[in-house]
């Protein structure tokens, strides 16, 4: 800017969309940036006791729950999930950080008959 060198970006937006139409400095150039992205949701089968209204309806998942962010504030922490009518042999996987940065792996596995 000016007789001043800054190393970074500039964001400038016009009405029209053209101001960088107009620079002819070699050292500036047009970027697009993607946008931040939304939250996303995640699908997480809860039966009620007594409504009968699905009880036919067969489900297939194969992944039975997806819970990318989970934070673990106490030593014992307890997920509820329903398993499929798909049997077979099930892994239950923890992976994340803790507050120190410290790698965090975990594998469980268990079977549906």
């Amino acid at each position: 800017m000016g007789t001043q060198i800054f190393y970074g970006i500039i964001n400038i937006e016009t009405i029209n969309g053209d101001y960088t139409d107009t620079i002819t400095n070699p050292d500036f150039f047009k970027k697009s940036l993607l946008p931040v992205a939304p939250l996303k949701k995640y699908f997480h089968q809860k039966y009620e006791k007594g409504n009968s209204e699905y009880d036919r309806i067969p489900d297939f998942r194969n992944q039975l729950l997806w819970m990318p962010d989970v934070s673990v504030k106490d030593k014992k922490v307890v997920v509820d999930f329903f398993t499929s009518d798909v049997t077979g042999d099930f892994e239950i996987s923890l992976e994340g950080f803790t507050e120190n940065g410290k790698s965090v792996t975990s594998k469980a596995y268990f079977k549906v008959e």
